[in-house]
């Protein structure tokens, strides 16, 4: 918010001078600034301005497409992000914005995980983590770690995936952005949380807990994905709570209250209308656990079963070994 004003001083400056990178530059500026905020004409802003960047052939116009995708991300269409994203990556290519290029890259391995394209994922992940370990740095190689400890978990190799994860939260510390930190500690604090390591997620829950509080805006989108799906979750349900009614972020919101509400199959639903099979498998597989908890065996099933057939697909034994062992909990309780 304290970036807007200075961004339409900018905007009207490039008018009146006539330059139209600059102008480009600084509409960017206000409509993701509208977004944070909760202005849906952001997004038109955001369009406007890379009409104008790429008229004016402008190397701007690669980090504009990365705003769009973005909105699009705000908007939970996750399907659209990927696709702008991926045009992004184009448009810097066109322009030879390297490190256009290379941002978008790293935004495009994220996405393929969302989307359940998981060998893909993980062969552009370990692509550009051996850059930064080649003396590359990046501030997306936390997420990159973080999206490749879930791959690693899910295919069983525990050890590396909680190295990853550690790394990960390091990663979202030393970058001092929330956006950055908080879904880091959330994937850890799962994952710590599913391998009997409790005390470092209840010390990581405390951390995502208080940076949320502090930061509200990033809170809804950040903490959707692992953190509301734990059980350690309860302890600070009403904080999380507290931090999420500031979110101007409305679907991403809606998904984290439903999740604290503990109605996942709600929540997966949710994710398969976003474009997510990954989140939505996993939403399922959590579903069933609260379903035959409660006694509701025969709808955790039915999850157990859609659950199974994505992980199955993506070669995810150890989540096809805990579906299992749920089902045949369902099966003999």
């Amino acid at each position: 918010s304290q970036g807007l004003p200075l961004a339409r001083d900018a905007l009207a400056m490039a008018e009146t001078l006539g330059i139209d990178e600059l102008r480009a530059h600084s509409l960017a500026t206000i409509g993701l600034a509208k977004s944070y905020l909760g202005d849906p004409t952001g997004a038109q802003d955001e369009m406007h301005a890379l009409e104008i960047a790429m008229a004016a052939n402008s190397p701007v116009a690669g980090s504009i497409a990365n705003n769009v995708a973005v909105q699009a991300i705000f908007e939970f269409d996750l399907r659209r992000s990927d696709e702008l994203f991926e045009e992004g990556e184009r448009i810097a290519e066109r322009f030879g914005d390297a490190s256009g290029v290379r941002w978008l890259r790293g935004q495009r391995a994220i996405g393929a995980v969302i989307l359940g394209h998981w060998d893909d994922a993980l062969g552009m992940i370990e692509e550009f983590i051996a850059e930064c370990e080649a003396g590359l740095p990046h501030y997306l190689e936390g997420s990159l770690r973080r999206e490749r400890g879930r791959i690693r978990e899910a295919r069983g190799d525990i050890d590396a995936a909680l190295e990853d994860h550690r790394n990960a939260v390091a990663l979202g510390r030393s970058a001092g952005d929330p956006r950055e930190l908080v879904p880091n500690l959330s994937a850890a604090i799962a994952a710590f949380e599913a391998h009997g390591y409790m005390d470092d997620a209840r010390t990581l829950a405390r951390e995502l807990v208080d940076v949320a509080r502090q930061s509200p805006h990033d809170a809804a989108i950040s903490a959707s994905f692992d953190f509301v799906l734990t059980r350690v979750v309860r302890d600070y349900e009403t904080e999380l709570r507290d931090a999420l009614r500031d979110s101007p972020q409305p679907r991403w919101k809606e998904l984290a209250l439903t999740c604290l509400d503990r109605d996942f199959v709600r929540a997966a639903e949710m994710w398969a209308a976003g474009g997510s099979p990954t989140w939505e498998a996993r939403l399922r597989m959590r579903a069933a656990e609260e379903l035959i908890e409660t006694g509701r065996r025969a709808e955790g099933e039915v999850e157990l079963g859609q659950a199974l057939a994505f992980y199955r697909s993506v070669k995810a034994t150890f989540y096809v070994d805990r579906c299992a062992a749920l089902l045949g909990q369902a099966k003999t309780a």
